[in-house]
């Protein structure tokens, strides 16, 4: 079962490289960030000639600089060292976020393949990218910002509180009592955002979902005149979308506003004690002192913000990976890990075979049938009588709920997928064609040397009569063939389908929007196939002047 923790241990181990990189560099990053401070209060030393006991942190850590041209020499290079660090932080920080986006976007696409297809039916595949893409850059967040940075922020926070300790302990109470205060207070009004960040991604996902509905039925819209019925309904949506989306942004802007707010009036107090202490105490600080005090704090006002905000980053990709995950889990396709198994007679038959998407919706019930091998066989039937579910069962694409589906005498279950699918081949307007060019669409290899095949084939099924150029080859396809006749789409799935060669061949309805010449044509052809090959053609029409050597009546199953 995949989880959240699963997803990123199994990232982390695969690029470890990478992720140590990034720790590597963010820590010498926070190093160099700590003493810059330092550094600037030590040149308040030089100049002023004004040493005190707490500048020997300083000369412990850099030795004993006494001239500012020697200063200048350190400060440039450390200047130049936190350059490097920050740059390789930044860039593996990116870099470790981009190949976990690839690894979530390649295990999504492959889950998506390998799920059953009766999950996949129920939801379109438009709606599955636009969900997705939005998801992937929060989880990329979760693990960037959410982890690895947060882990780098509280180490610099730990590292600057040991160094304010060092310098002025009294100040650093202050410190150590207020960050607790900020850090609720932020906390709560995160929660607050929460809610109405969740209500705002499921408004957006009404929203998208009627429109990808909508722009799929864009020709139903038009022939009935439903353009500003449909346009009202979303302008509906979208102000409702828009008023939880300025709601947001109140809160938003007011957290936006009060945490800097709240952090310089924390500076405003350190100066105020810093201040009193000089006025009161006989422990003065000098110059120095509070100038890296008040450097060291401005420099950790950008780690403590990140930290403050880092709930909302958890709370987008949780709600993100909860999508995803629910994604990951959804039961996939059965495969055995058994040998292949070859068919060799090509024989069909189904035993009372039973199916449906519920127990009330049987689609097919108690179903039985044979084919024999090496026939040209017409199973017939009206609409809804489970034509295209036969042949779903028949691949494999569906799993009978009860009886059993036999292949070569063998039941279908015994048969690993891949090796069933290697000896069956399917036309059908279910399965879109796939390729920009004519040869893409019809050849499952691109090599040269199939093209003469391919060409010869769409000769043979009247596509083009043209006998020596092979330039049709290379006609652009539009995505599913929209920009060619039904015809010629359907003449295309056909010789998809024959230039497999595989052992059965399945054809859905081959015959329908074809002239009775090119009808006749076509089943001439698959009767000069029968011979090596079992061919089922399955379609509501009998076509009397085709002539079978089985029909299989579906009416009468």
């Amino acid at each position: 079962m995949h989880t959240k923790k699963r997803l990123i241990v199994d990232f982390v181990k695969k690029n470890q490289t990478e992720i140590v990189a990034s720790f590597f560099f963010g820590f010498l990053s926070i190093v160099a960030s700590i003493f810059i401070p330092v550094f600037l209060g030590k040149y308040y030393q030089i100049a002023l000639h004004n040493h005190s006991a707490r500048g020997k942190i300083f000369d412990q850590v850099f030795g004993n600089i006494t001239n500012v041209k020697s200063y200048f020499i350190y400060f440039i290079l450390l200047l130049f060292f936190k350059l490097i660090f920050d740059y390789f932080k930044k860039y593996y920080l990116g870099l470790i976020g981009e190949l976990f986006s690839k690894s979530i976007r390649g295990q999504l696409f492959e889950k998506q393949l390998k799920i059953k297809i009766e999950t996949h039916q129920k939801k379109e595949a438009g709606l599955y990218l636009l969900r997705y893409s939005g998801d992937l850059s929060s989880v990329q967040n979760y693990l960037t910002k959410g982890i690895i940075s947060f882990i780098n922020d509280l180490l610099f926070l730990l590292l600057a509180i040991s160094i304010f300790a060092i310098i002025n302990f009294k100040l650093t109470i202050i410190l150590l009592v207020s960050y607790p205060v900020i850090f609720f207070a932020i906390l709560y009004l995160n929660k607050i955002l929460k809610l109405l960040s969740r209500k705002r991604r499921n408004s957006r996902s009404v929203n998208l979902a009627f429109v990808s509905t909508r722009l799929s039925a864009l020709l139903t819209i038009k022939a009935f005149n439903r353009e500003k019925l449909e346009t009202n309904k979303y302008a509906k949506k979208s102000e409702d979308l828009f008023q939880l989306g300025k709601n947001y942004y109140k809160l938003y802007a007011f957290i936006y506003a009060l945490l800097p707010c709240m952090l310089y009036a924390l500076l405003g107090m350190i100066l105020y004690t810093a201040y009193t202490l000089n006025s009161t105490s006989s422990d003065v600080l000098d110059g120095s002192v509070i100038l890296m005090f008040i450097m060291l704090m401005v420099n950790t006002i950008p780690a403590l913000k990140r930290i403050l905000s880092v709930n909302f980053i958890w709370q987008a990709g949780d709600i993100s990976f909860g999508k995803l995950l629910q994604f990951f889990n959804t039961d996939e396709e059965a495969n055995n890990n058994v040998d292949d198994i070859s068919i060799k007679s090509g024989s069909i038959s189904f035993k009372n075979v039973s199916f449906g998407f519920s127990d009330a919706t049987r689609v097919i019930k108690n179903m039985s049938f044979h084919i024999p091998e090496n026939s040209l066989t017409l199973i017939n039937g009206s609409q809804q009588s489970g034509k295209s579910t036969i042949y779903k069962l028949i691949t494999g694409l569906y799993s009978c709920k009860e009886g059993e589906v036999l292949m070569d005498n063998i039941n279908i279950n015994l048969y690993n997928k891949h090796s069933l699918r290697k000896n069956i081949s399917i036309v059908s307007a279910e399965f879109p064609l796939i390729g920009k060019t004519v040869f893409e669409t019809i050849s499952y290899s691109r090599k040269s040397e199939k093209r003469i095949p391919a060409h010869n084939m769409l000769l043979k099924l009247g596509y083009t009569k043209i006998l020596e150029n092979d330039s049709v080859l290379d006609e652009s396809i539009f995505e599913n063939g929209k920009n060619i006749s039904s015809s010629q789409h359907k003449i295309l799935l056909i010789a998809r389908a024959l230039l497999t060669n595989k052992k059965i061949i399945l054809l859905d309805e081959p015959f329908e929007g074809l002239d009775d010449a090119l009808k006749e044509h076509i089943f001439n052809l698959l009767s000069e196939l029968k011979g090596v090959h079992t061919i089922v053609v399955i379609d509501k029409n009998k076509y009397q002047s085709l002539k079978y050597d089985n029909v299989i009546d579906l009416n009468t199953c």
